[in-house]
């Protein structure tokens, strides 16, 4: 189910050890550079596309993916932003479709994140990796809304132990392991 959501970031300890301050963690390189760090794990990637908010983290996320992803020998096939309010993505979706990238990236809005997951099942877009660099991904609201929709979305995201969601402490404790 939805609860099967894979999370990649930085742990909040672990930003204490690499010397990141509070400011650094705002930054989207650091989401960035951990996404790209999972997806050289998984292999066999080589195009992205790249779908964020037209406000300054997505314009943030769009600069750090289109700078950072092809110095790691990636291929930018695909890049557009949005204003708030847009409801229907379908359009820059079946555009990617017909582009097939091997992962598609997603900075966006909370209530955007759930019609965005909504929309990639709806009209078959299915790369090998569809992410989300936090905002709206890294809610509990996201896993509410979208449901199975967000079901193998990889989320590039800082995590805090402290936080009081039902699930947090576990899933803390898997990202520890990990």
């Amino acid at each position: 189910g939805a609860q099967d959501l894979i999370a990649s970031g930085v742990l909040e300890d672990e930003a204490k050890l690499f010397d990141l301050t509070e400011e650094d963690l705002k930054k989207s390189s650091v989401y960035t550079r951990s996404l790209i760090d999972q997806l050289k794990k998984m292999k066999g990637m080589k195009t992205v596309a790249v779908l964020t908010s037209n406000d300054a983290f997505g314009k943030s996320v769009m600069t750090d993916v289109t700078t950072l992803l092809p110095r790691s020998g990636y291929q930018i096939v695909g890049r557009d932003t949005y204003d708030q309010g847009l409801t229907d993505f379908r359009p820059i979706l079946n555009r990617y479709k017909t582009q097939n990238p091997d992962v598609v990236i997603f900075g966006s809005y909370e209530q955007d994140a759930v019609a965005l997951a909504k929309q990639v099942k709806e009209v078959g877009l299915s790369p090998k990796v569809v992410a989300g660099i936090a905002t709206g991904f890294a809610l509990p609201a996201f896993l509410d809304g979208a449901k199975d929709a967000a079901e193998g979305f990889l989320v590039a995201m800082v995590w805090n132990q402290d936080v009081k969601y039902p699930g947090a402490q576990n899933l803390y404790s898997r990202l520890k392991k990990a």
